[in-house]
């Protein structure tokens, strides 16, 4: 993935090495959405 097309200033890349291409479904969905979570918390929406 080329994080540079992205015209967002935060970016973050977390590798899931169990899961397939229906992540919230798969094995590690707990961790997609407390990864989710915490990046969510940590950016302020204006």
């Amino acid at each position: 993935m080329d994080f540079s097309a992205l015209r967002l200033p935060i970016k973050k890349l977390h590798w899931l090495e169990q899961s397939d291409h229906i992540i919230p479904l798969d094995l590690e969905r707990e961790e997609v959405f407390s990864q989710v979570g915490e990046f969510l918390s940590s950016i302020s929406f204006v």
